[in-house]
């Protein structure tokens, strides 16, 4: 694990335990505390302590910003990466470890190839996990099912 990803571990267990709206809220949150106060940046859990405008405004912000970096964020993750790369090594073994080592993997890869600050990243790499490990392990059960199915009918 790097250092990223060491230092990244108690903030991504905390967002994780959060559903996805909390999620893009709290991006919200973060980028609208990053524009007042550029200082909290590089902190995985920064604290957010002035009123930052209504939650429904927040949440949009952090849809808007995650539809933004989405597109960029895969192209590092999934897209024409070389396989024998560390970053990309890296996430193949988190995805054997499981959710936590997952994100706090992207968190790394967030920060060192697309430049994002700790304070997003973390957010960032929550929703990826959130929103598409779930669906793999959705799509995982889905084949296994049919596979099932197939074998019984044999």
């Amino acid at each position: 694990m790097t250092d990223i990803a060491l230092e990244a571990k108690p903030a991504i267990e905390t967002l994780l335990k959060s559903d996805e709206d909390q999620l893009y809220t709290e991006l919200g949150a973060r980028l609208e505390t990053l524009r007042r106060d550029a200082s909290v940046a590089g902190s995985f859990s920064p604290t957010l302590t002035e009123p930052l405008g209504p939650a429904d405004d927040l949440r949009l912000l952090g849809q808007r910003f995650f539809a933004r970096i989405g597109t960029e964020a895969y192209g590092v993750v999934c897209g024409g990466q070389d396989g024998d790369t560390e970053e990309h090594q890296q996430l193949l073994t988190a995805f054997s470890i499981g959710t936590d080592a997952v994100a706090t993997a992207l968190v790394a890869v967030l920060v060192a190839s697309l430049g994002l600050a700790p304070a997003i990243a973390a957010v960032v790499a929550a929703i990826v996990v959130k929103v598409f490990y779930r669906a793999a392990y959705g799509a995982m059960c889905d084949v296994w099912k049919q596979k099932v199915s197939e074998q019984k009918a044999v």
